[in-house]
């Protein structure tokens, strides 16, 4: 029973999620959703039923847009990491704080996806986890940069 509820919650969010138009092929963060909290949604919105030449994509070109815009904000997550490291007078807390932060990305998003099991969609979720956090991520690591919201902020050479 258990899982099927499981399943049923899951196959409603997939119809809601797949029934959204498919938006242009930019993946760049523009915002928060209406509730603030989970940056990856307006992405999932792009990863939606249909490709840029209106022939549906399915679950496995759900995932593949999922992978990519992770691959995207991965690459800009390492960028203003890469920078504070060469500006820091000190960058060992830096480093010590993003291993132990990818640690908890990837036990956080094992935990927020631990009851999807093995299905096709499974991947997508935690894909889509993993561009949540990373997407927050590197809005902090922007925050030590420019040294905005930031009390004490890290000594620059």
């Amino acid at each position: 029973m258990r899982n099927l509820k499981a399943n049923l919650c899951l196959n409603i969010f997939l119809v809601t999620l797949l029934t959204v138009s498919s938006a242009e092929s930019a993946f760049a963060y523009a915002g928060e959703n209406e509730d603030g909290w989970d940056y990856a949604f307006s992405i999932g919105e792009k990863c939606g039923e249909t490709g840029s030449d209106g022939i549906p994509v399915g679950q496995m070109g759900a995932n593949f847009c999922m992978a990519k815009a992770l691959k995207v904000a991965d690459a800009e997550m390492n960028a203003i990491y890469k920078k504070l490291l060469s500006v820091l007078v000190e960058d060992k807390m830096l480093r010590d704080s993003q291993r132990a932060w990818l640690k908890f990305r990837d036990l956080e998003c094992k935990l927020r996806t631990s009851g999807m099991g093995e299905g096709s969609a499974t991947q997508y979720f935690v894909d889509s986890c993993n561009l949540d956090l990373t997407l927050k991520r590197t809005k902090d690591l922007n925050h030590l940069d420019t040294g905005s919201y930031c009390n004490g902020c890290p000594v620059r050479k």
